[in-house]
């Protein structure tokens, strides 16, 4: 038991340290008219994530951009279950390299340059938000 209290106060502490570095390195950026979060984190990209988003409280943040953690390219998410955001329109283009049946995550086979991700996560919005406004 005390092994396994200890292993949640490494995490507890780990996730406030990843936290601050996402406050200082990750970067909001347009797309259309929704925001993606951009983070450059190699090692367990999305590690305090929903805290960040938390923190930043909003709403029209919906796609989260990091490396992937199984491949060599980006991994695109959406964040939240986003009735705006389906990755499937993306699924025939040859530097996508797979995209989930449900259409919630996408990644690339590279790195391939941010404003192409961006593009790719541009054309996989339905363009209709929840609320039925465009």
């Amino acid at each position: 038991m005390k092994e396994m209290g200890q292993d949640m106060l490494d995490l507890i502490g780990l996730k406030k340290q990843r936290l601050e570095r996402l406050k200082q390195e990750a970067t909001i950026v347009p797309v259309k008219h929704v925001k993606a979060v951009v983070c450059h984190i190699e090692d367990n990209p999305k590690l305090s994530m929903e805290l960040y988003l938390r923190y930043l409280q909003d709403d029209r943040i919906v796609i989260c951009i990091t490396h992937s953690v199984r491949g060599e390219g980006w991994e695109i998410l959406r964040l939240g279950d986003s009735s705006l955001v389906d990755f499937r329109a993306i699924k025939d283009h040859p530097d996508i390299r797979f995209v989930h049946s449900n259409g919630f995550v996408a990644t690339t086979h590279t790195l391939i340059p941010l404003e192409q991700v961006i593009e790719f996560a541009a054309c996989s919005l339905t363009g209709i938000e929840e609320s039925g406004r465009q």
